[in-house]
C-alpha cells in the first residue's frame, strides 16, 4: 500500500509488488462481494491479472491464485 496515491512509473510499481494476486493486495474482496449481493447484483464479474511483462513464468499459478481466493470468499 506505500505506493497508493503516488505518481509511480508502471515498472517501479511493478517491483513494488503492486501487480500482486487477488488477495494479497491491499482491496478488500470480501467487502466487494457482500456489496454486491446487497445490491441483488447477478452478473458476471472478470478478473484482470495486470503482470510485469519481465516476469511471465508465474503468469498461470498467480492467476490461479487469484481465482482461488475469489472462491474462497463466495464468488462463483
Amino acid at each position: 500500500d506505500r505506493v497508493m496515491g503516488q505518481r509511480i512509473r508502471f515498472f517501479e510499481a511493478c517491483a513494488a509488488g503492486v501487480m500482486c494476486p487477488i488477495g494479497r493486495g491491499v482491496l478488500d474482496y470480501d467487502g466487494i462481494r457482500e456489496a454486491l449481493h446487497e445490491i441483488g447484483y447477478q452478473g458476471y464479474i472478470t478478473v484482470e491479472q495486470e503482470r510485469d511483462p519481465r516476469n511471465v513464468a508465474t503468469s498461470l499459478r498467480d492467476v490461479k491464485a487469484s481465482c482461488d481466493y475469489l472462491h474462497s470468499l463466495g464468488f462463483e
